[in-house]
């Protein structure tokens, strides 16, 4: 069954679940917020189990086939989250494959996917079709900057407070259509303990929105999760003069990553004591950990070499460098893309 994004909250508070829920378009942003809402809601129905398959060049088809003949080892039921890079790597010789791990997976199992728009072609492949018949495909195209301010109101009411169209106009301006941009903002003025939002007080909300952002950025960074990565870079594109701040987080991140390597491997410290030594805290710790898990060591030498390129376009030395094209590049290092 085909909808579109704004039709799924209902659904999904009324419906059956699904063995296949299938999200594709342009906006990263709105499958995030559903896919969310989703997991808590199968998390309650008992999906203990959570695995999570970031399908790049190097994926194999055929160790995922193995693995869902199995069924769930921890529990009665599973979980299962396919994030596709590109949809360029749903076609070729992982179309076939790709069906057969949704066709023969075991009752037991529900899979969330996640896609970026897709061609014209791939409505008609056989994986489209099988989640398409007995599960939901959610179409999750931009909102336009015309809706953009009724979808902000709406998420400031959702939350309940109250806000002037004078400051849904301003929050529409400041975020130049981007919809991460608004979701920060909206969230900032969420955890603010305003309940009737003014101009003057949206205006300090999205100050604290773009410093919450940073903060976002290098967690997923450091944590090897390369599509929220690029999500929250493109939210942060929208701000007017973060490139500094960004490309210096960037910078900091990579240097702890190389610091900590260094004293597992010179020190033979474990990755806790390592990352107590390069003083990380809080969120960022658990991130190292997970990125460490996932492999993004072996692209440090990478990053190194390249940091200084980007340092010099942060502070105007590079005119002609799209700085923000080229961190996408840079999170992608090593995966093929």
């Amino acid at each position: 069954m085909q909808i579109r994004h704004g039709a799924f909250a209902a659904l999904l508070n009324k419906a059956k679940t699904k063995p296949v829920y299938l999200f594709h378009g342009d906006e990263p942003v709105l499958a995030i917020l559903a896919i969310d809402s989703l997991r808590a809601r199968l998390q309650a129905e008992g999906y203990a189990e959570r695995e999570v398959w970031q399908v790049d060049r190097s994926f194999v088809w055929d160790e995922a086939l193995a693995q869902i003949s199995t069924g769930s080892l921890f529990s009665t039921r599973r979980l299962i989250e396919i994030r596709f890079n590109s949809n360029k790597l749903a076609a070729g010789e992982g179309e076939a494959k790709f069906a057969q791990v949704l066709i023969q997976s075991t009752a037991d199992t529900v899979f969330i996917i996640s896609l970026p728009k897709l061609d014209k072609g791939q409505f008609m492949s056989a994986w489209f079709q099988y989640a398409d018949e007995v599960g939901l495909s959610i179409e999750c195209a931009p909102i336009d900057r015309e809706h953009l301010g009724a979808w902000i109101k709406q998420g400031i009411i959702a939350n309940g407070q109250t806000i002037s169209d004078e400051a849904v106009n301003y929050l529409v301006e400041v975020s130049e259509g981007n919809l991460l941009a608004s979701k920060q903002a909206i969230d900032a003025l969420a955890g603010s303990g305003w309940h009737d939002l003014n101009l003057s007080l949206c205006e300090e909300a999205v100050s604290y929105a773009a410093r919450y952002a940073t903060a976002q950025l290098s967690e997923a960074f450091l944590a090897g999760d390369i599509a929220r990565t690029i999500t929250v870079l493109r939210g942060l594109r929208a701000e007017q003069g973060a490139v500094p701040r960004v490309v210096s987080q960037i910078s900091i991140d990579v240097h702890v990553l190389a610091r900590v390597v260094t004293l597992m491997h010179t020190k033979n410290q474990s990755v806790a004591e390592a990352v107590k030594a390069s003083y990380v805290w809080g969120k960022r710790q658990a991130a190292i950990a997970i990125g460490l898990r996932q492999g993004i060591s072996k692209n440090i030498p990478a990053w190194l070499k390249l940091l200084p390129e980007f340092d010099a376009a942060a502070k105007g030395l590079r005119p002609k460098m799209d700085v923000w094209d080229g961190l996408e590049r840079f999170v992608l290092i090593g995966k093929g893309a």
